[in-house]
């Protein structure tokens, strides 16, 4: 389905939906999170997510966030490989802005892995700024991978 970008329905998710944002993960990424590993980020302080849905209510997408003590930060977002490119991405992360600019969260953060720039491209037409770099921070292919540190101002 890459191509023009489409308007998902997004849908606030909490902790019972753990098992379904892990089975959108495994299929998003190699590093897999866990049923037990969502449901507890869910359930930690300032935690949320949802998950974008397309034709006939059809998971496409999710975004796992939180806002506490002022700032914010994507634990992670994911669109499954056949809906990459064509928007979902961009709904869920201005969503996640949304909400921890609401709970007055006055920056986001999130982490990148350095080869992905793709998804770096999205993050810098939103706004977002490199501002570190952390070594060995994923797992990869051949052997582990540097990620970079990104953030965001936040209006509040």
């Amino acid at each position: 389905m890459t191509g023009p970008i489409v308007q998902p329905r997004l849908h606030s998710v909490g902790d019972t939906h753990a098992e379904l944002l892990s089975a959108l993960h495994a299929r998003c990424f190699d590093d897999i999170w866990s049923t037990a590993t969502m449901r507890d980020l869910l359930q930690s302080p300032g935690a949320y997510a949802m998950v974008a849905t397309v034709v006939h209510d059809q998971p496409a997408g999710f975004v796992l966030a939180r806002a506490i003590a002022g700032e914010g930060e994507i634990l992670s977002v994911g669109c499954l490989p056949k809906h990459r490119r064509c928007g979902i991405a961009r709904w869920l992360m201005s969503a996640a802005l949304g909400i921890a600019g609401d709970r007055h969260a006055k920056a986001m953060f999130l982490e990148v892995a350095e080869r992905n720039i793709v998804a770096q491209a999205l993050y810098v037409s939103m706004g977002f700024a490199i501002v570190g770099r952390r070594q060995n921070y994923y797992p990869g292919q051949n052997g582990r991978e540097a990620a970079l540190v990104m953030k965001r101002a936040l209006t509040v």
